[in-house]
């Protein structure tokens, strides 16, 4: 279940939250999304290869890009090293929209309504996954 706000603005519909990991401590998943990068989700073990943090909204919308936040400045390896972005319009099928490599991720989104974006890790990592916000944009 997400937050109703996404980067100080009203989510674009309501969404859920779904992921192979789990939060530690009280760094729950919907943190990315209610507008504040001091707080976030934080997951409580390195990443294996497959594991994802997906946000899925319950009606589709066309949406012009998405910004990724990732680490803090004090855990600075905590963001996902080798991965990819993917976009969805059903959620089943995926679209990969970059290779996710950087802890700060923008990247335009397909002309079609987002049902689904995945962040998956490829590879495993001894690093903790930290996603201090995600930004969606329509324009």
């Amino acid at each position: 279940m997400a937050g109703n706000c996404v980067s100080g603005h009203q989510a674009p519909s309501p969404a859920e939250i779904d992921s192979s990991l789990e939060p530690h401590r009280d760094y729950y998943r919907e943190l990315p999304f209610h507008g504040d990068p001091a707080t976030f989700f934080w997951s409580n073990r390195g990443l294996q290869q497959g594991d994802h943090f997906t946000f899925t909204l319950k009606k589709p919308e066309k949406l012009a890009a998405v910004t990724i936040l990732m680490r803090t400045d004090r855990y600075r390896h905590e963001y996902v090293h080798a991965g990819v972005p993917g976009f969805s319009t059903d959620g089943e099928t995926w679209q990969k929209l970059a290779d996710l490599n950087a802890a700060t991720v923008n990247v335009e989104l397909p002309d079609e309504p987002l049902h689904s974006l995945r962040l998956r890790a490829e590879k495993k990592q001894r690093y903790w996954l930290i996603i201090r916000e995600i930004v969606l944009s329509d324009g």
